[in-house]
């Protein structure tokens, strides 16, 4: 099973060493900080997949600490937990740290995991199609150089139905086939002597 590390920001240890019992059984890793200043060390020293912030701190409020580690580490997902829930308190942590869920104590640790369950599992889809769509691109750039060394290659004609249309003249499937991986060899044996 996957462990995500998640820092948990709270000045009451009570909050934290609770949080902590509660989650013990859960797919994460937790660190504690009882500070911001506390929690930018740890967030500097490690990777840390998910952050949940107290507001109310002496120092820096949870608000500007979600700021930083949203401007900083953008992929970790940012959750705000307060005792004292306001609307405008809501609209600063959305506006300036793009938190994933704003939730109040007492919280149930259930949504607490289930909150942070579903921001990680949206990060990792995110990161997924960004590969996917890195990858995509790296071969759209492959192809244009195919077509840039041999145009035409990559035309294909289809009929009404979707079906690929092939040049009646007179080769086999077998013979085409042998010239296109020719021409790929040539094309990735120019790529090479290129790089």
């Amino acid at each position: 099973m996957k462990k995500w590390t998640v820092l948990f920001v709270d000045d009451d240890n009570s909050v934290v060493a609770a949080l902590q019992r509660s989650l013990r059984q859960s797919p994460f890793a937790i660190r504690t900080a009882n500070s911001a200043e506390e929690a930018l060390k740890v967030m500097a020293d490690g990777k840390v997949d998910a952050i949940v912030s107290d507001q109310d701190m002496p120092g820096t409020r949870g608000t500007e600490l979600l700021e930083r580690v949203c401007r900083e580490w953008p992929d970790t997902v940012r959750i705000m937990l307060t005792g004292r829930p306001s609307l405008d308190t809501a609209i600063e942590a959305v506006n300036r740290g793009a938190i994933w869920r704003f939730l109040t104590k007492p919280c149930d640790p259930r949504e607490i995991q289930v909150a942070l369950c579903q921001g990680l599992d949206h990060r990792d889809l995110l990161r997924g199609a960004k590969s996917l769509i890195g990858e995509v691109r790296a071969r759209e750039k492959q192809l244009s150089m195919l077509e840039i060394e041999n145009p035409g290659i990559a035309k294909v004609d289809r009929a009404a139905d979707g079906s690929i249309l092939l040049e009646d003249n007179g080769s086999t499937l077998h013979s085409l086939l042998s010239e296109f991986e020719s021409l790929v060899a040539r094309a990735t044996a120019a790529a090479q002597l290129k790089a």
